[in-house]
């Protein structure tokens, strides 16, 4: 969670546990409601795109794929166009 000064909650996603088991996040093996951004964002050559909304967030692959994410669950895949 990041927060202003005054305790407003400016951004806050959910995350993975430390001890949670889920196989790596692999481009082209993606789970929906399974994998959370910090899984997605760390494979090679994925671009964070922050789509202006304070609940979503968007990671786009190198093949062309595009996660989609509410509060930092992985909510969608849309393939290469």
């Amino acid at each position: 969670m990041l927060s202003a000064p005054g305790g407003e909650v400016l951004e806050e996603q959910l995350v993975r546990a430390p001890w949670s088991y889920l196989p790596r996040a692999r481009a082209g093996a993606l789970r929906v409601w399974e994998h959370v951004l910090d899984d997605v964002i760390g494979l090679p050559g994925a671009v964070s795109v922050d789509p202006g909304v304070a609940t979503r967030w968007e990671v786009h692959l190198p093949d062309g794929t595009r996660a989609q994410f509410v509060w930092g669950l992985l909510q969608q895949l849309s393939p290469p166009r």
